[in-house]
């Protein structure tokens, strides 16, 4: 979940493939709904963007109201379970990669302009 700068909360939903948001006035909206390829599990709010880590396809979007839904970046195979996403005030952007739940092994990656790194935890 993360509220933007109006106070509305964004709420992904992972299982069924759809992202809410719940306005200021308590009125529940579905902004994606069900659209193939697409399962939200991560969402952070900054500077009128709402960026998305997507569980079960590996992809990270940028969401706004009047451009909608675009992908920034795609991982496969072992990066694919998104789980967490943030973003600095530099605009570099951090997501949690669950890989081995079992052996608590996960990825930190690192999205800038400049590049990528991956920090193993």
């Amino acid at each position: 979940m993360a509220y933007d700068d109006k106070g509305n909360l964004y709420i992904a939903d992972e299982e069924d493939n759809v992202l809410y948001m719940l306005d200021s006035n308590r009125k529940l909206h579905r902004l994606i709904d069900r659209r193939d390829s697409f399962s939200p599990e991560g969402l952070c709010y900054v500077n009128g963007l709402l960026y998305i880590a997507d569980e079960h396809f590996g992809r990270v979007y940028v969401y706004t109201p009047n451009d909608e839904l675009k992908p920034i970046a795609a991982f496969a195979g072992t990066f694919r379970q998104l789980q967490g996403i943030t973003v600095d005030d530099r605009g570099h952007i951090y997501v949690a990669v669950q890989t081995d739940l079992k052996h608590k092994v996960g990825h930190i990656i690192e999205i800038s302009k400049e590049n990528s790194e991956i920090a193993q935890r």
